[in-house]
């Protein structure tokens, strides 16, 4: 089993925050929402808000981005449509039927683009859209947690991530990589000796 975080990762950038730019661009008034997305993106990638605080922030948020765009579905085709070509090369040229994506975006950003890709093992988050909840946070310690439900005593061959914060699986991993761009090399574990 090989296991891929999905923004950065598989995704050449931040499939959210793209969308979020993707949506402002046809629904001018999101943005009042635009300082408040940027500095929450900030924060995640550096790992300086709780599960908590990004619970709260993502329900009290997410929905009213969702409420601005009633569109939202067909948007979220059309912005797949122009965006599978930031899918990285290196992902197409590795991808197997029992790939698993494990990330923090939401099922309904994220599962359109798995199908296109034929990925039909997707960990993510989830959201109740219409009764404005998050059912399921995939973020930090939880991931972990998630993982084992869904596939218990599963064993990962390959595991490729953008963040160290994904450490959990870089060490449960036979082989660990982290992805830069269009580079991917070894992880390197904290007491310096390589999971590859």
């Amino acid at each position: 089993m090989n296991v891929y975080d999905f923004d950065n990762t598989i995704y050449d950038g931040e499939s959210a925050f793209d969308f979020f730019l993707f949506s402002l661009r046809r629904h001018p008034r999101l943005i009042r929402y635009l300082v408040t997305v940027t500095v929450s993106l900030v924060r995640y990638k550096l790992c300086r808000i709780s599960r908590e605080e990004l619970l709260a922030l993502a329900e009290k948020n997410m929905f009213g981005l969702l409420h601005a765009c009633p569109d939202y579905e067909a948007l979220i085709e059309r912005f797949w449509d122009r965006n599978m070509k930031k899918i990285k090369p290196f992902y197409l040229r590795r991808r197997q039927e029992d790939d698993v994506v494990l990330t923090a975006s939401f099922d309904f950003l994220i599962r359109p683009c798995c199908k296109r890709l034929g990925i039909t093992r997707v960990i993510c988050s989830e959201a109740d859209l219409t009764h404005g909840k998050i059912t399921r946070l995939c973020f930090l310690e939880n991931k972990p947690t998630l993982f084992d439900e869904i596939f218990p005593g599963a064993e990962i061959e390959n595991f490729y991530t953008d963040s160290p914060n994904d450490l959990p699986f870089i060490r449960r991993a036979r082989h660990s990589f982290y992805v830069r761009g269009a580079r991917v090399f070894p992880a390197v574990l904290g007491d310096g000796i390589q999971n590859t």
